[in-house]
């Protein structure tokens, strides 16, 4: 019997580094197998080990011609994976191995999806259940001077995945956190406005797909630019306020930095053009203290004269690299060393939108066809 010739331990140790893929055949090799691969604790170890990896080079690539072909590209195995489907769906960011995606226009009654493309399965979540406390001449939604917006955000935190949902009615906030781990959305009671020089209004002018989730906060940017006034916005979940955040002094245009999750804190990355056509990569990272703040730890040196000017680093791939885009090439940039390579293959070219890790998560789901779900629209 295969459970019988190795011990326990040494057999999760091993099945631990294999690629998902692989996971998802080897549970037909035996009961043993099949419930300890599909086990909670599995999953942590397995995706512990391959955010670890060094080999991990895989990145979400999407092109928009009528249709979004979203790619998983393996540089090391110069491999790719391509599922096509149509512009209803749209990438709101992805996170250790899934994809959360939704409709070009987000709201209320939306349908969201996780999607593991490795392993090719996919969830829709339920409809989350918002709150508004509004007044009784604002509930009439059929009211042109009466203002929606909706936002997603998407992450990982405490060995779970979740979705948080911002609703916006006039200015009035109402937050929903979708948990998969016990598939059900919860809503964020009193969540005040921590900052009195918040405009209400600026909540209608979030950007979703440049969000991020960290330390039980959701982390927008805002669209917008009028007097170079950029901030960042937070919904702390844990101290339940919203507040602004302003940006370093170097960032003025809302293209000009991304923002992506170093170690367990928000950091934003910028590229910055001097007047010699030479540049510089900065990275800050936002220091957890009442008065929010900024500390800046890399300045690289982005040493070829650019002729053109530079796109934004993309984000952060494993083991202190980023992944930096002008025109059309691509590099990736060691930290440490500050080392530049030219990221080459096919689909390099295209817009990447994402680095993607491997996971089991939706292990258990049914598959389900990715170009299927384009044509529900609710």
């Amino acid at each position: 019997m295969v459970e019988d010739s190795l011990p326990e331990e040494l057999c999760i140790q091993i099945l631990s580094r294999l690629p998902a893929e692989c996971l998802v055949r080897f549970r037909c090799v035996c009961k043993t197998w099949f419930n300890l691969i599909s086990s909670a604790p599995f999953f942590i170890d397995h995706l512990t080990h391959q955010s670890t990896d060094m080999n991990t080079n895989k990145y979400l690539v999407f092109n928009h011609d009528n249709f979004y072909s979203l790619r998983v590209v393996d540089e090391s195995e110069n491999t790719s994976l391509e599922i096509n489907f149509r512009a209803e769906l749209v990438v709101y960011g992805s996170c250790n191995g899934l994809v959360c995606l939704s409709h070009e226009s987000v709201e209320m009654n939306s349908d969201i999806y996780l999607w593991n493309p490795v392993i090719r399965k996919i969830k829709k979540l339920p409809v989350p259940s918002l709150v508004f406390d509004v007044s009784p001449d604002m509930v009439d939604f059929g009211d042109d001077e009466l203002v929606t917006s909706v936002y997603v955000c998407f992450g990982y935190e405490d060995d779970d995945y979740k979705v948080v949902m911002v609703g916006v009615v006039e200015g009035v906030c109402s937050v929903g956190i979708y948990s998969l781990g016990n598939n059900c959305w919860s809503v964020v009671d009193d969540l005040e406005n921590d900052d009195d020089d918040l405009d209400p209004f600026r909540l209608h002018d979030l950007v979703s797909r440049d969000s991020r989730f960290v330390n039980g906060a959701a982390y927008f940017k805002t669209s917008d630019d009028a007097d170079n006034d950029n901030v960042i916005v937070c919904f702390d979940m844990s101290r339940k306020v919203i507040r602004e955040i302003g940006l370093p002094d170097e960032i003025h245009e809302i293209d000009s930095y991304t923002m992506d999750v170093y170690g367990e804190s928000l950091a934003v990355l910028t590229v910055s053009v001097y007047a010699n056509g030479l540049g510089c990569l900065s990275i800050s990272l936002l220091s957890d203290e009442s008065v929010p703040s900024w500390e800046k730890i890399f300045v690289i040196d982005l040493s070829w004269r650019m002729n053109i000017n530079p796109r934004v680093p993309v984000r952060f791939i494993n083991k202190g690299k980023v992944l930096i885009k002008v025109g059309v090439k691509l590099f990736v940039c060691n930290i440490e060393t500050q080392k530049l390579v030219e990221l080459k293959g096919e689909g390099m070219t295209h817009n990447i939108r994402d680095c993607l890790g491997e996971s089991l998560a939706l292990l258990g789901e049914d598959n389900v066809d990715v170009r299927a779900m384009s044509y529900q629209r609710r």
